[in-house]
């Protein structure tokens, strides 16, 4: 079907499989009072995508990506872990309708269940003191950019992400003393943003960008009640406006984005103090992408909410992305790396007392090595550290991961990257 929404359409397909042997140090955190217990354990790992990529002679292009993967534990502890395992779907594409017009889309979604989510939720938003769930993740973006005149365009982007709890048997106890179990809808964030670009030469431009947001969660959760209590809605409303300026060298590859500006806030809804909030914002990207190589690294401090159930606040955010394909020249040929860092720490208030901080370090590297007829191995490792404090404390977290197995790449695209996911990351990575 993919096809025929492409006139003229060249279409490829990618299938990946993966086998990996591994060991994780902290499968599933154990919290009771003061106590936490870490538990290790062996794991064979399996995944598999099929990708479907559709071109025209209009350079327009859809891609759409099924996968799945699957965690089987064996314990090194007395501890019985369930297995863990995901599926997702994805998709996107981008197409021109005019010649100075392009729309681009990108939408995914994935299920996954969560063995202990302190070790196993990066992003914290299932609730940290539980030993099992089931959450769903889904976001969609789509962005117009018109050239409305020489040297002048704009970029009109909106989107959102959004997150359900499909499993979690968790009571609650509400503010009237009775109880329920979360599930259904954790939190919803639209936002819409548009950019104005002003070129002044081949190299340079500058830009203005205005942004609204909106985090919503139909149960924000104290967890330094015993047992944890709901406090009911939690909705933020946050507007950043933005003086940004661009840098691309077309030749050596370099591209470099920096922007300072201004977020004004509403208060959290159960905050005494109900005066708007005006906080800074800034952000720094630099990127590199030439041949085979490409890198990113980007830094941002914001106000906002990213995980509306622990409130709003400021935040700083990093991340590090390196990327080398399989050549066709050097010694190294046949080799391929791939490393992802995120960074991250916030403060949130849900409400006046009712606070929490919390610093994250999530990263993983994978080096591959072709062996022959799209067979590869894989070797890995995996780091993760967490610290929190206030109402959204959680155990510490301090886990590793080591790996290695077998990969597989049928394409029929030459071009396909051999190494485009790390196969042996933990689940919800």
């Amino acid at each position: 079907m993919l096809p025929l929404l492409l006139m003229h359409a060249t279409t490829d397909y990618a299938v990946r499989a993966a086998i990996v042997q591994g060991y994780n140090s902290n499968v599933a955190v154990i919290a009771s009072g003061d106590i936490t217990q870490t538990n290790a354990a062996l794991f064979t790992g399996l995944d598999t995508a099929v990708q479907v990529k559709s071109r025209n002679k209009w350079n327009d292009e859809m891609v759409l990506e099924v996968g799945g993967r699957v965690r089987l534990y064996a314990p090194l502890g007395d501890f019985e872990p369930q297995h863990d395992g995901t599926a997702y779907i994805r998709g996107g594409g981008s197409w021109a309708l005019s010649p100075r017009s392009t729309f681009t889309l990108i939408a995914s979604n994935s299920i996954l269940t969560l063995n202990a989510a302190p070790a196993g939720d990066p992003s914290f938003r299932g609730n940290p003191f539980q030993s099992r769930s089931m959450q769903s993740f889904g976001s969609v973006a789509g962005t117009l950019s018109y050239e409305f005149a020489k040297a002048w365009s704009f970029a009109l982007t909106g989107g959102s992400l959004v997150n359900f709890t499909l499993d979690d048997p968790t009571v609650f106890t509400l503010p009237d003393g009775t109880t329920t179990s979360r599930g259904g809808l954790n939190s919803l964030q639209p936002f819409a943003q548009v950019v104005l670009t002003r070129e002044l030469n081949d190299r340079h431009g500058v830009n203005v960008l205005v942004r609204y947001d909106y985090a919503f969660s139909p149960s924000a959760i104290d967890y330094t009640a015993v047992p944890p209590l709901s406090l009911g809605v939690f909705e933020v409303h946050t507007s950043t406006l933005a003086l940004g300026h661009i840098y691309g060298h077309p030749r050596s590859g370099v591209a470099v984005s920096s922007r300072a500006g201004a977020t004004l806030a509403t208060a959290p809804p159960l905050d005494v103090d109900r005066r708007a909030l005006i906080a800074p914002y800034a952000s720094e990207t630099v990127s590199y992408a030439k041949d085979d190589w490409a890198f990113r690294a980007s830094a941002t401090y914001m106000y906002g909410s990213p995980f509306p159930r622990v409130g709003a606040g400021p935040g700083v955010f990093g991340s590090l992305d390196f990327l080398r394909m399989q050549s066709v020249h050097g010694w190294w040929s046949n080799w391929s790396f791939l490393t992802g860092v995120v960074a991250g720490y916030t403060e949130g208030t849900l409400a006046q007392d009712v606070t929490s901080k919390m610093a994250t370090l999530s990263g993983s590297t994978e080096m591959r090595r072709l062996l022959v007829n799209g067979l590869s191995a894989s070797l890995g490792y995996g780091y993760r550290r967490t610290i929190s404090s206030g109402s959204a404390t959680i155990p510490e977290i301090d886990q590793h991961l080591v790996y290695f197995g077998l990969a597989y790449l049928w394409a029929t695209d030459q071009r396909t990257p051999a190494l485009a996911t790390l196969v042996g990351a933990p689940i919800g990575q």
